[in-house]
């Protein structure tokens, strides 16, 4: 599909930071099973814990910002409407897909 409004630029970059938030909470559980280093740990831990806070509100705000963008790439295709014209087949082909995603959406 040639419009994709952003979709997949969003959804990767939240993935990684979704990643990021596995990775920190798996380092976070290896840190606190550890029994002969607990007490040198503890501070290690604390960072990982706060690193791990700030990714969090990362990934939140980036869901916020992925809707944002994907609603105002859909509603400024939506204002654009749906009209062909019978010179351009590649727009037209455009239009025929965002009117079929539309539909799906209950736009």
């Amino acid at each position: 599909m040639e419009e994709d409004f952003s979709i997949n630029s969003n959804i990767e970059k939240l993935d990684g930071l979704e990643y990021e938030i596995k990775e920190k909470q798996a380092a976070i559980g290896r840190l606190e099973h550890e029994k002969e280093k607990k007490d040198q740990n503890k501070n290690e831990i604390e960072k990982l814990k706060v690193n791990l806070g700030e990714l969090r509100d990362r990934y939140k705000q980036g869901w916020r910002d992925a809707k944002t963008s994907i609603g105002t790439d859909l509603f400024n295709r939506f204002t654009k409407g749906f009209i062909r014209t019978r010179d351009n087949v590649e727009e037209n082909e455009r239009i025929a897909h965002s009117e079929f995603l539309f539909k799906k959406l209950k736009f």
